[in-house]
């Protein structure tokens, strides 16, 4: 990590914004510095300023927040920190800032603004302080603790820990290096090992607890539960008959109703059709009428039909008129066209006769110059082009055998480089040959080079696993050794604690301790339930109270809305009645809209309606809208009213809930305080020991009716629970003090086994040493001969090798080819010879090529030739051409001018299209005019034709509505009708006649169900006799029976009670034996949870955390140790530090100048301890860093107590850390700093102003401007 750049704004003594940029000069060439100035003045501000960029805090201040912040400026409004740093080649930006309300001094804190972004692209990767910490965190591997001990290095602090004792030392090193967390480990190790002898402890006596019932008790269970279970066999029969006479009498008494209701709907059958022998009446008197009902209609249609047909002839003679007077105006227009026709014909066939004698054969003479000219010009033009390709043929013939010529020329050169090139050709087989087997041979020294190497690596290996097996088998013999001492001393520390007692009389007290704590957590838990039981028992008081309250406003409620369900139900039938007949008179709409005064109706034949306007003014919408608004009301009153009833049924079973509840609640009241006292019996507890309230005693079987919650029973409970929370606590103290020694015990004799344990494996682990030694010695004695073998073979290869190359030199050498050098490997050797055999592939190909080329080039000089001869006949074709086309031209512009002398510039064919429209234009209008008068002739042929039918369909249609008339009136005659009148109100209408109809067919149906039912009854009540005949069923004793079968069903609840009972101890049994094979299971995964778990303990745990958490520290130290003493030699060569051969974390100084004397620290001095104490401080710095590389360091204070000889010390120690290619800032106020240091950042103090400032090229509006 590296700082880059810095720009901070009012933080603490300095004041205004400022910019300090790291990768500009000065400090681009000179990577150390100093920040120089006063005591006070600010220096240590920029530091600030770096961590408050980064981590939003500074090693002053640990929080800046909305409600504080001790950094911004006194009399400013805002302040703000940036930093650009660089993490592994790529740059980010760290921004905070806050400010107050109206950037006033005085004014409000507000929230900070942070962000973190990418410096190239700008893409901003957080912008909250949560998310922006924990990404600074992740990218630069170094959190706020890390930083300032690895970039922001103070030497006192160091030469501190340098000088520590050995327990501060390891505080330090905790703190500054994080080890705490092994401190963790070794206590929590120690907690769990507790936890887990606990557990085991636990579940020994959970095991011991369990209780089964003995394999008589279970037989005699068993044997009772068959018992009963015969019994209720029993009871069931004789249940069942009961039920079966009593269903008998049910069934009697619902028969005998259901005939008498079967009589009563017959009766109500036949009194509805009493009670509508009206309607009835008028159904049977429109049948007459119904007969007639086809006469009448008939003449009412012919009656209709005479009237159309006079209008309909009135309206053809008017149409006839109008058709004559149509025809004799076409008939004029006509005759106009037909002269007009004749007029263009005569002018067409004068300019025909023109055209065909004079322009015509001028056109035949013009179109044939024209042709010869065209082709005059096409075989001159042709001419021309074949000219142009010949030229163009004999130009490419002749650079075509210029480029064979160069060709055939480089083929000879390069067959010129190869005289011999078919001897070689056939000789390169043979080299092949050769080289292969080189390669071959090289391949296998390769092999031959890897399997030794592996051979002396296992060689290597070998002795390195001979002298670790030896070192092993020293340490195994001394682990033996302090295993068997560690034993004897364990043995004697169980005897001294024993003190010649047993460990099972502690047990055997522990025991009754576990037995009573059940007890105990039961007469809590019965205390406890009471409580609630209590409270319950209020809580079920007052909801009964306020179910009742609401049930009597329910009822109320739902009163009124049956009251207004009634009334509206009215209304909507009225309605529904008013809603039909308004549709029915609206089902004639159509017919009504046809009616015409005076004209009769299709329907009744009138010719007046009057009520015509009255049925058009109804609105059968309106009434629809109402009806339906009037349903919705309905259908809203009859939801409430359902609601209501639900509510009301809710409550009342909610009610009657209440009441089981609290009977139930007084009932285990009563069951609580019972078990209170034997639970009081079981421990041995006196109840005078206790101040019990009067329920709460044993009462007389007088007083056990009925003990109800007093009003003082709370006061009681209060008092009680403090007396009871006491007893048990101290029962609880005695039993965790005998669990104490118990699990000392135990945990003493665990480790008794485990070291017992740990003695046996030391001695096998010393005789399979052993073992591995005498394996690893005669595998040491095979490799040697492997790799002698190995060598000679090598060796004959070389040999080999040697052959084959001097060979190959001697082959070559007859045919002038060059060999690569002798040291060449194999594959350069298969390089040379690719290249040979690419070298004489060309040469055969050339060869072949330069044959081609001299046949190609005797070619091209004959085309040459033959091109030469076609181009001069071609010429001379051309000037023939010119002469021919010369005299075609001077021939065609004399037919030219005698054609516009004839006809002008017209065209023949557009003066003959022209003329021929014109008449087409006659012909058109003439054949118009007289298709129209030949529609109009038709026309009047048609009204004629349709008004003579039109007479005589309607002389027909007078002669039949005469006879009609008079059958009409016959038939009337011959009714029971008196007049047309009578008959008309005989008539009912379709609806009318069929809701009578379907009244008549309702009344009949309902009367033949009800007789049918009638029936039914009787037959149902005689088989139901018939069967109390046969059983010997009496309905004089349902009383009685109804009363001996509740007696049997309580009976039989009883029995059954008693069976489950039974059942549930044999079942509870059973979950026992299950559950105690379980608590084995868990019990040994136990036992072996804490084998586990006590040789961990006995490794790192400890109840302080010491044990592990000091190995830890030691290794951190001695790591710590090895890079300072990295950094010293980079330093100063002099010193190194190492730790003293005690436990302790003490340091000690290595003098190299002095033959390695060892010095104490303390004896250093103080330029000494200063380059010790830096050493230190980098180390460190490397260690918290983690993988992170620091390329940025400032270094704080440190340097005031030093001389002027330590000082140069100190500075080229500096200086080489410089060299290194880190940044590093001092900050410091010695003067003898400022000479030795030419870049620097001065911080100035204003006088009297109380704030600072830096050198003006700082100053952040100067690097804008």
């Amino acid at each position: 990590m590296k700082i880059l750049s810095l720009r901070f704004k009012n933080i603490n003594s300095l004041k205004d914004e400022w910019k300090i940029d790291f990768t500009l000069s000065p400090f681009k060439e000179n990577g150390l510095f100093a920040i120089t100035g006063p005591t006070g003045s600010g220096k240590t501000t920029i530091l600030d300023a770096i961590c408050l960029a980064l981590y939003h805090r500074t090693p002053r201040l640990s929080v800046i927040s909305k409600s504080t912040n001790e950094l911004m400026t006194r009399g400013t409004g805002s302040a703000l920190a940036e930093v650009e740093f660089e993490v592994k080649g790529k740059a980010y930006r760290a921004f905070w800032s806050q400010r107050r309300s109206r950037d006033l001094a005085d004014g409000n804190l507000q929230d900070a603004q942070v962000e973190l972004a990418e410096l190239e692209s700008g893409v901003i990767l957080a912008s909250q302080i949560k998310q922006k910490t924990e990404l600074v965190e992740s990218i630069t591997g170094l959190d706020f603790a890390r930083f300032t001990r690895s970039m922001l290095l103070s030497q006192g602090d160091f030469a501190a820990f340098l000088n520590a004792s050995a327990n501060e030392r390891a505080e330090l090193l905790e703190e500054l290096t994080g080890t705490e967390i092994y401190s963790l480990i070794s206590e929590r190790v120690h907690l769990e090992f507790g936890e887990q002898k606990h557990r085991l402890n636990l579940l020994k006596v959970q095991l011991d607890s369990v209780k089964l019932l003995s394999a008589e008790e279970r037989e005699a269970k068993l044997a009772s539960a068959l018992a009963l279970k015969e019994t209720l066999a029993q009871k069931q029969q004789q249940l069942l008959a009961l039920v079966d006479c009593l269903t008998w009498c049910d069934a009697m008494q619902a028969q005998t109703q259901l005939v008498e209701q079967s009589e009563q709907g017959l009766q109500a059958a036949e009194e509805a059709i009493r009670d509508e022998k009206n309607q009835l009446q008028r159904l049977a008197d429109s049948e007459p009428a119904q007969g007639l009902a086809p006469l009448f209609e008939r003449k009412q249609q012919l009656s209709q039909q005479h009237q159309a047909l006079d209008k309909q002839v009135a309206e053809l003679g008017q149409q006839l008129v109008s058709a004559q007077q149509t025809l004799k105006e076409l008939s004029e227009q006509q005759s106009a066209a037909a002269t007009a026709l004749i007029v263009e014909k005569q002018a067409q066939q004068a300019l025909h006769h023109l055209i065909d004698t004079q322009v015509q054969p001028l056109e035949q003479k013009l179109a044939q110059s024209r042709f010869k000219l065209t082709q005059c010009q096409q075989a001159l033009d042709k001419s021309r082009t074949t000219e142009d390709e010949l030229n163009h043929e004999l130009s490419a013939v002749q650079a075509r055998k210029q480029d064979l010529t160069l060709e055939i020329k480089e083929l000879s050169t390069l067959l010129s480089q190869y005289p011999q090139g078919q001897a070689l050709g056939e000789q390169l087989s043979g080299w092949k040959t050769q080289v292969a087997q080189l390669i071959e041979l090289e391949q296998q020294r390769g092999e031959l080079d890897i399997q030794q190497r592996q051979l002396q690596q296992s060689s290597t290996l070998c002795k390195q696993n001979l002298e670790t097996n030896q070192q092993q088998l020293t340490q195994a013999q001394q682990v033996q050794i302090n295993a068997s001492h560690l034993l004897a001393a364990t043995t004697a520390q169980i005897n001294e604690l024993l003190s010649g007692r047993e460990i099972h009389q502690l047990q055997q007290e522990y025991q009754q301790c576990l037995d009573s704590q059940h007890g105990r957590s039961e007469l809590a838990k019965t205390f406890e339930q009471y409580r609630k039981l209590y409270a319950t028992w209020l809580e079920l008081t007052q909801k009964a109270a306020d179910d009742a309250l609401q049930t009597i406003e329910l009822t109320s409620e739902l009163a009124k809305v049956r009251l207004q369900w009634r009334d509206k139900n009215q209304q909507v039938k009225d309605v529904t009645g008013l809603l039909s007949q308004e549709k029915h008179i609206s089902s004639l709409d159509a017919e009504r809209a046809k009616l015409q005064p005076g004209e009769p109706c299709a329907l009744c034949g009138s010719i007046e309606h009057p009520l015509v306007s009255e049925y058009q003014g109804i609105n059968v919408s309106d009434t629809e809208q109402r009806q339906q608004k009037l349903l919705q009301e309905l259908e809203q009153l009859k939801l409430a009213g359902e609601g209501l009833n639900l509510a009301l049924s809710k409550l009342e079973l909610s009610w009657e809930h209440t009441q089981q509840q609290l009977t139930h609640c007084i009932s285990e009241q009563q069951e609580l305080r019972n078990h209170w006292h034997a639970l009081f019996a079981q421990l041995g507890l006196s109840l005078n020991e206790f101040a019990l309230p009067a329920p709460w005693r044993r009462a007389s079987d007088g007083d056990k009716a009925s003990i109800n919650p007093g009003v003082n029973e709370a006061a009681y409970l209060e008092a009680l629970e403090s007396q009871l929370r006491s007893f048990i606590v101290k029962a609880t103290e005695e039993q965790h003090k005998l669990s104490e020694c118990i699990t000392q015990l135990s945990g003493m004799q665990n480790q008794e086994a485990t070291e017992l344990k740990a003695l046996q494996q030391a001695e096998a682990q010393a005789q399979r040493l052993v073992s591995a030694r005498d394996v690893l010695s005669a595998e040491q004695c095979n490799i040697t001969q492997g790799i002698e073998e190995q060598i000679r073979r090598i060796n004959r290869l070389e040999e080999q090798q040697q052959m084959l190359i001097q060979n190959l030199n001697t082959e070559c050498g007859q045919f002038g080819v060059t060999l690569p050098a002798r040291e060449s490997s194999a594959s350069e050797y298969q390089h040379w010879l690719n290249e040979l055999s690419a070298n004489l592939q060309q040469w055969r190909l050339a060869q072949q090529q330069l044959i081609l080329k001299q046949q190609q080039l005797e070619v091209l000089q004959q085309s040459s030739s033959s091109i030469s001869q076609q181009l001069n006949k071609n010429r001379t074709q051309i000037e023939t051409d010119k002469q021919q086309l010369m005299t075609i031209e001077a021939e065609l512009k004399a037919l030219n001018a005698e054609r516009f002398d004839c006809f002008g510039d017209k065209d023949i064919e557009h003066e003959k299209d022209q003329a021929e429209i014109n008449k087409q234009q006659a012909e058109n209008v003439n054949a118009a005019l007289v298709s129209k008068q030949l529609e109009a002739s038709t026309l009047e042929n048609t009204i004629k034709t349709r008004l003579d039918s039109l007479n005589e369909q309607l002389t027909h249609l007078v002669t039949s509505l005469t006879e009609h008339q008079q059958h009409w009136q016959n038939a009337l005659d011959a009714s029971p009708f008196s007049d047309e009148a009578s008959f008309s109100a005989a008539c009912l209408s379709q609806a009318d006649r069929q809701a009578l109809q379907t009244l008549k067919n309702e009344l009949d149906t309902r009367l033949h169900q009800q007789q049918a039912l009638a029936q039914q009854a009787k037959l149902g009540l005689e088989k139901l006799q018939q069967r109390g005949l046969a059983a010997e069923y009496q309905l004089s004793l349902a009383p009685a029976l109804r009363i001996e079968h509740g007696e049997l069903e309580q009976l039989q609840q009883q029995l059954t009670q008693e069976l489950w009972q039974i059942e549930r101890v044999l079942t509870e049994d059973s979950e026992q034996q299950a559950a105690q094979g379980s608590l084995v299971s868990q019990l040994e995964a136990a036992k072996q949870s804490y084998d586990d778990m006590a040789y961990l303990h006995a490794l790192i745990g400890s109840q302080k955390g010491d044990k592990f958490r000091k190995f830890a520290q030691g290794l951190t130290l001695d790591h710590l140790v090895a890079l300072a003493n990295r950094q010293l030699g980079r330093l100063h060569g002099r010193y190194l530090l190492e730790r003293k051969g005690s436990d302790a974390l003490e340091l000690q100084v290595i003098d190299t100048w002095q033959g390695d004397a060892l010095r104490d620290t303390r004896t250093l001095s103080g330029g000494e301890s200063f380059l010790v104490s830096l050493a230190l401080a980098l180390a460190l710095s490397d260690l918290v860093s983690h993988k992170t590389s620091i390329d940025s360091l400032f270094l704080d204070e440190g340097f005031g107590t030093l001389d002027s000889e330590t000082l140069d010390m100190a500075l080229d120690a500096l200086d080489n850390l410089n060299a290194s290619g880190k940044m590093i800032g001092v900050i410091s106020h010695i003067e003898a700093m400022k000479e030795r240091i030419d870049v620097q950042i001065k911080v100035n103090k204003m006088n009297g102003l109380g704030i600072s400032r830096l050198q003006s090229q700082y100053q952040y509006q100067a690097v804008l401007e």
